[in-house]
């Protein structure tokens, strides 16, 4: 449900959004989810050849997909243009990883939007990274992220989601709830 959301209110502006997950698995289900609900969407990932990657490049960057769904082979090397939003569907498990994701937006003095998805038990690891890199940055932190980090066994708060700016990027991060199934991402 929250994915479809963030699609749904992209699609009727025409924007471009890059979902980051970190398997192919995830990527695949994904993709033929959005395919299924008629979006138009491409998918990137290592078990592709290299034409296939290439075209669903291509069609992101003419507008014929506006969402590309992909794996980390995304994340550095390549120069896709106008991103609107970055979503990590999934965290990396480092920090540079995350950086060089959401620097796939907010190109050349254009500012980009990306927003996290935190899953308090399979992103605990780079928590603590995050929360450096933010205030390292002179950024903000959540709440629900610094009490996250300064609490030991993972003691439950209250839900939470707060802007943040990282360099000229806006960034939400959103808690995911004990009660969160992995359906309702879509």
């Amino acid at each position: 449900m929250k994915l479809e959301k963030i699609v749904q209110d992209l699609e009727a502006t025409e924007k471009k959004l890059l979902v980051f997950c970190n398997t192919i698995e995830k990527t695949v289900e994904i993709f033929n989810f959005l395919h299924q609900s008629e979006y138009k969407d491409s998918g990137i990932h290592s078990d592709l050849t290299q034409d296939e990657r290439t075209q669903a490049l291509k069609d992101f960057d003419a507008g014929r997909s506006t969402i590309l769904i992909a794996t980390s082979v995304a994340t550095r090397g390549l120069n896709i243009r106008g991103i609107d939003l970055v979503l990590n569907y999934d965290l990396p498990k480092d920090i540079n990883e995350y950086i060089q994701r959401i620097g796939r937006t907010g190109r050349v003095g254009v500012v980009g939007e990306s927003i996290s998805f935190f899953d308090e038990d399979t992103d605990e690891d780079l928590a603590k990274d995050l929360v450096d890199a933010l205030t390292s940055g002179n950024q903000s932190v959540p709440t629900f992220l610094s009490e996250f980090c300064s609490v030991a066994d993972g003691e439950e708060f209250g839900s939470s989601e707060e802007a943040l700016h990282f360099g000229m990027k806006k960034l939400k991060v959103k808690r995911c709830f004990e009660d969160f199934e992995e359906e309702d991402a879509f």
